[in-house]
């Protein structure tokens, strides 16, 4: 009986112990996600100030190109279904990208790129703005965000 308590008990700790590395594996994923979307959000910046108009690039592809970028920071660690290429198809990109047409001017309180829904799960997902400030956003919130694109001044709490 004790020995089956034990084993029950052992189990049990095991079970906790893998769920608490899990957590702390996904918590570090987002950590390395908002900074791909930080480093984004500096190279679209630094792309605007030397465009006429301060225009931000229009696609991902254009950023690449012309920014000192490499392929995998467009892909977020959480993203199991999502590689790498130097082609950034949309198959290699872990990000949505709605900065196409705004200044960095006009760009600062809107929402220029966030993670493709699902990538963490169904706990929320990382936005990133025109100020290259990201935010943690839950799923509930997230999707009324990218719905109406709100900015910093409506942002969810």
């Amino acid at each position: 009986m004790e020995l089956g308590l034990g084993l029950i008990i052992g189990l049990a700790l095991v079970y906790a112990a893998a769920n608490l590395l899990v957590g702390a594996h996904e918590r570090l994923n987002r950590a390395k996600c908002a900074a791909n979307l930080r480093a984004i959000g500096m190279a679209c910046i630094m792309y605007a100030n030397g465009q006429p108009g301060s225009e931000f690039p229009d696609s991902f592809q254009t950023l690449l190109k012309y920014e000192n970028l490499t392929p995998e920071i467009f892909v977020c660690p959480s993203d199991q279904h999502t590689t790498a290429s130097s082609g950034l198809s949309a198959d290699s990109l872990s990000y949505v990208y709605l900065g196409n047409g705004l200044t960095e001017t006009t760009a600062s309180t809107k929402i220029i790129a966030y993670d493709r829904l699902g990538s963490h799960g169904k706990d929320g997902i990382n936005v990133l703005y025109g100020d290259a400030t990201v935010q943690w956003v839950k799923m509930a919130d997230a999707l009324r965000l990218i719905h109406r694109r709100w900015t910093p001044a409506t942002k969810p709490e």
